[in-house]
């Protein structure tokens, strides 16, 4: 049993003019059009043949109409869905007659199109998403203009509220000629145990990362099972530094960042920074540069980060922290969700006097 983590980054470069076939949707508002897939495509460990071209600016792989909230939240909605999202936006519409969505799919990668505008809301975007048969997602992106209304949200999502992975300008207009690739971790082709309890693992083709469940079961049906880390660079974990004290409103919250490197290289001289990826908080802190972690090391950074939640907020809410680690040679991203406390009642049992 296995899960799945992606590598991320991004590039610049001239964005291309793709050819395809035009896709009608059943809704030139907020309608999605049928694509049998070239290939199976794995996404999040499962593989999927059909998927759904959505005029609003992402993949679904159900086809179902968007429910009444989705008008209200993009980010959230995201979070709720299973979907590739290079450029989601309820705003989005097919008006014009220059207005299309695109599929060109050979057996090689599925390239999927859209050139949109805002319905009455002044602008226009044009990007792409071009899927691999080994699961990697690319956005492309050319021209897009508007104001606030007209601003996407990009990403891709398991659809369970955890597995949620937003690029790093996700909020933001995406620059023409920008590139991004969620990559997934190679998983083990071959996992054996030995009867020296060794496990060893074989046919790992590029950056391996991600978990798996060990079951032990004797002859009277007993169970046990452990997870564990399967990955051969290095790991980022973000935590609170104090876990018994729930994050609340109107607090500042020390973090710490656990990196280890579980390669047979040194990693020298890298770079660690810490962002926000929601708009309910903000984070303290600069990057931390000349890290050093040996093969087989892990180092804490404590105390040099901390989240500061405003006192305007009011009741339960999460929040997202992106790390990044550059070590020269590559990048690697983490996403941690923590959740604003909101009003907890304690009820104690009375004391009884002998």
């Amino acid at each position: 049993m296995y899960g799945q983590i992606y590598f991320q980054g991004d590039s610049t470069g001239i964005y291309p003019q793709h050819q395809g076939e035009d896709l009608q949707p059943s809704n030139r508002t907020n309608g999605f059009a049928r694509v049998a897939m070239p290939f199976s495509f794995p996404f999040f460990g499962e593989t999927f043949d059909t998927l759904y071209m959505h005029v609003n600016g992402y993949l679904m792989f159900t086809g179902e109409d968007m429910p009444y909230y989705y008008q209200l939240y993009d980010e959230q909605y995201l979070r709720q869905i299973r979907a590739i999202a290079p450029f989601l936006n309820r705003n989005l519409r097919q008006n014009t007659s220059g207005d299309y969505l695109k599929v060109n799919l050979t057996p090689e990668k599925a390239v999927f199109t859209w050139k949109l505008t805002f319905g009455t809301i002044p602008g226009s975007a044009e990007f792409s998403a071009i899927l691999y048969p080994d699961g990697t997602i690319e956005f492309q992106y050319g021209n897009s203009a508007g104001g606030d209304k007209t601003i996407p949200v990009s990403g891709i999502s398991k659809g369970n509220h955890e597995a949620c992975l937003l690029t790093s300008f996700s909020g933001k207009r995406p620059a023409s000629g920008k590139f991004f690739r969620f990559v997934p971790s190679d998983l083990p082709g071959n996992v054996t145990i030995t009867d020296d309890r060794n496990i060893t693992i074989q046919n790992i083709r590029r950056p391996a990362a991600g978990s798996m469940l060990l079951i032990a079961r004797d002859r009277n049906r007993l169970t046990c099972h452990k997870e564990i880390t399967l990955t051969t660079g290095p790991a980022v974990k973000i935590s609170l530094t104090n876990p018994g004290i729930l994050p609340r409103p109107g607090t500042v919250n020390d973090l710490t960042i656990s990196l280890s490197n579980h390669s047979t290289i040194p990693v020298s001289q890298a770079i660690f920074s810490l962002k926000t990826a929601s708009s309910n908080i903000t984070v303290a802190g600069d990057p931390v540069t000349g890290l050093n972690i040996q093969p087989g090391q892990t180092i804490h950074i404590r105390d040099r980060f901390s989240v500061i939640i405003p006192d305007t907020i009011q009741g339960e809410q999460p929040f997202l922290l992106k790390g990044t680690l550059d070590t020269g040679s590559g990048k690697t991203d983490v996403s941690g969700e923590f959740t604003i406390a909101g009003i907890q009642i304690v009820i104690t049992p009375p004391a009884v006097l002998d």
